[in-house]
C-alpha cells in the first residue's frame, strides 16, 4: 500500500516518526516522551508493537505547551488559583 493511500485512510493517527520529524526530536526522544505517558499513545501489533499518536493527542500537548509556558508546577499553581 502507498504512503498516500494510508494516510488518506486514516489520517487521524501518526507514527513515531512522524511524531519526531514534527517534533523535530529524535526518534528516541518521542519514544521515551510516550513512554513516559507524556503525549497519549497506544501500541498496535503483538508484543511490543507500534506506536500510534492522535493528531488531536498531538495538538492537545502542543497547544499545553504553549499556552501555559514554564513548568508544569507553574501552570498547576495558576489553575488553582
Amino acid at each position: 500500500m502507498k504512503q498516500g493511500v494510508r494516510e488518506q485512510a486514516m489520517p487521524d493517527l501518526l507514527t513515531l516518526r512522524e511524531l519526531s520529524e514534527r517534533l523535530r526530536i529524535s526518534r528516541k526522544t518521542a519514544g521515551l516522551m510516550l513512554k513516559a505517558g507524556k503525549i497519549a499513545s497506544f501500541r498496535v501489533g503483538d508484543g511490543r508493537g507500534t506506536w500510534r499518536i492522535k493528531r488531536s493527542d498531538l495538538e492537545n500537548f502542543l497547544s499545553g505547551r504553549v499556552r501555559g509556558g514554564g513548568s508544569g508546577r507553574e501552570r498547576e499553581a495558576d489553575q488553582a488559583a
